[in-house]
């Protein structure tokens, strides 16, 4: 008895071991092996063989996992030869490409395979339980929201100090320009954001100076965030998350440098995903609990955050009226369509009345033309000479520029450089000569949007634009910065440089660094979404529609694998894989 014992622990061990050690190798082995790319299908193949002999009386064929590895295998290996080349037409380059780009996604594809089986399986068997008289008790749950509120601002203290008072983005020093009157006031960074941010400043700035003003509104931000995500740790108690779940969400909001760091920070995506995880924790606190949605105070706190968060972040209204409709089809259809109508009519009032009265122009189109934007300069950078006299013409015309210029600027994995050249007044100009050049070199037009946006789905793609976070008050010459009289302490200058390294240095580490990657976190939620099919939770999958909205306005947006903007699915993450835990326990 003794002996099978010790066979059942060693084979768990051996296989958890297998499962680390494949999973160092997808999400870190291109740090090891560098471009030794044949080395790639070798190792997987060698470790799936580990994992099939260990698992091979549990396996079951499932169509679910097989798709979902299809899915996920294509992301990775379509995902590294972009990577590398930049252009997927290099996969038929020659045929050795092509035999060891089939022999990658073999070998890829069974390792992932079992990786899912395992990880599937594990969702199923985990058994949960918290020792009533230990520590982790008395801190998840009998003080889950007082102890997580003040350990997280605890933690905070050193960037509160060194980095006082507070760091300004590019953007947030724009909606100050917009405040004080020192630009046009336009409604691309959203009016109520930059409303909320200068009073806020202003107020703390007649009191004392600028500086006070800047730390009291990131200040507040600070605390704002220490309450959101302290709510995150109650409801994974109120879910009777398993313990490792909690421990693990009180230290990522707690150490990760993500996170204080962004809410030490003026920029509007801070407030916007502070208030998407209330959302969330909202949706799927009404989800899970019927004495919740018999509450009238549900209904208006719905309402609220709705329309706070379409005032937030302009492409904020998506996320809400399709997460709404979603939950219009399992409950109350007239309650959710009130919620909707309400909520557009406050939008529609504030662009045609409130907007128009203060003078504040409306976003410019080409904010959601990024996509053909890019297209159309890639052309240009590899098809230019095929273009012809009249749509060169035209195309000089749009962008205002010579066509060099334009190829010159291009930059794949960010559309800035020529989105911001595109007058908008030519659109209809713009659409026929993009139509016309798709229909002339298609796969250049597919290779733009691959990648432009492959690092949402491949997570060993770095980030493309302001690295990590905000570490400083920005300065550029295309600002009105020198107007605020804002500065951090010389001499805690060394404690900043540490602190931002620390970051770095995290994110250098293989495994622990995927907490930085926006492609692991659209893993996490395919994976969780394929998981509520394999075990016919349809219902549940209404939860997954603000997660796949925001991946979805990630992928249309001017850059690749930014951070910044996948801040609302990596702040809510924690939960999401604590509900596939607590609903397979209820049933």
């Amino acid at each position: 008895m003794k002996g099978s014992n010790k066979l059942f622990t060693f084979h768990h061990f051996s296989l958890s071991l297998l499962f680390l050690i494949s999973c160092l190798f997808l999400f870190s082995g291109y740090q090891i092996f560098n471009q030794q790319k044949i080395l790639f299908p070798i190792v997987s193949l060698c470790l799936s063989t580990g994992i099939f002999f260990l698992l091979h009386s549990k396996l079951k064929f499932s169509k679910w996992i097989l798709i979902l590895c299809l899915l996920l295998t294509s992301f990775l290996v379509f995902g590294e030869w972009i990577y590398w080349y930049g252009d997927i037409g290099y996969i038929f380059l020659s045929w050795p490409n092509i035999c060891l780009f089939l022999v990658s996604f073999f070998s890829y594809g069974t390792l992932i395979y079992f990786l899912l089986f395992q990880v599937f399986y594990f969702l199923d068997k985990y058994q949960n339980t918290i020792n009533k008289n230990s520590i982790c008790n008395f801190i998840f749950n009998k003080h889950p929201f007082l102890f997580a509120f003040l350990f997280i601002l605890i933690c905070g203290i050193p960037y509160i100090l060194a980095f006082y008072p507070g760091t300004v983005h590019w953007d947030g020093f724009r909606q100050l320009d917009y405040y004080y009157g020192l630009v046009s006031w336009s409604n691309r960074h959203p009016a109520f954001s930059t409303f909320l941010m200068g009073s806020i400043i202003n107020f703390g700035k007649n009191l004392i100076n600028f500086n006070f003003g800047l730390f009291l509104y990131t200040f507040l931000q600070f605390l704002f965030s220490c309450f959101v995500f302290a709510k995150v740790i109650v409801l994974l108690k109120k879910m009777n998350a398993p313990l490792f779940l909690r421990i693990f969400s009180l230290l990522f909001f707690a150490l990760f440098p993500l996170w204080p760091i962004n809410a030490y920070t003026l920029v509007k995506d801070t407030s916007y995903y502070l208030i998407f995880v209330l959302f969330f924790i909202t949706l799927l606190d009404f989800h899970i609990d019927i004495d919740v949605r018999k509450k009238k105070r549900t209904y208006l706190l719905l309402f609220f955050l709705g329309l706070l968060l379409t005032l937030l972040r302009n492409n904020g209204i998506l996320v809400v009226i399709l997460s709404y409709l979603g939950f219009a089809i399992f409950y109350s259809k007239k309650k959710f369509g009130i919620l909707i109508i309400a909520i557009i009519a406050c939008n529609s009032i504030q662009n045609t009345v409130i907007l128009p009265l203060f003078n504040i122009s409306q976003s410019n189109i080409r904010e959601a033309l990024s996509i053909p934007i890019q297209q159309t300069g890639r052309y240009i950078k590899y098809y230019q000479n095929e273009i012809t006299e009249e749509n060169k013409e035209t195309l000089t015309k749009i962008f205002n520029t010579d066509l060099e210029s334009i190829a010159d600027d291009y930059n794949p994995e960010l559309s800035d450089p020529i989105k911001f050249q595109f007058q908008s007044k030519y659109l209809s100009e713009f659409l026929k000569v993009w139509l016309e050049n798709f229909f002339h070199h298609p796969k250049v037009y597919i290779d733009a949007v691959l990648e432009n946006y492959y690092g949402y789905f491949y997570p060993n793609a770095k980030e493309e634009k302001d690295g990590l976070g905000c570490y400083e008050i920005t300065q550029s010459k295309k600002l009105k910065s020198e107007e605020f009289d804002f500065s951090m302490i010389e001499n805690l200058k060394p404690i900043r440089d540490g602190l931002e390294q620390l970051a770095y240095s995290i994110r250098s580490i293989p495994l622990l660094g995927m907490l930085y990657s926006c492609g692991f976190y659209t893993w996490t939620i395919f994976i969780g979404t394929f998981y509520l099919i394999y075990k016919k939770r349809k219902e549940d999958l209404i939860l997954t529609i603000p997660l796949f909205t925001t991946i979805f306005i990630c992928v249309i947006s001017p850059v690749n694998a930014y951070i910044r903007y996948m801040l609302p699915v990596i702040a809510t993450a924690p939960l999401f894989v604590a509900y596939l835990f607590y609903k397979q326990k209820e049933k």
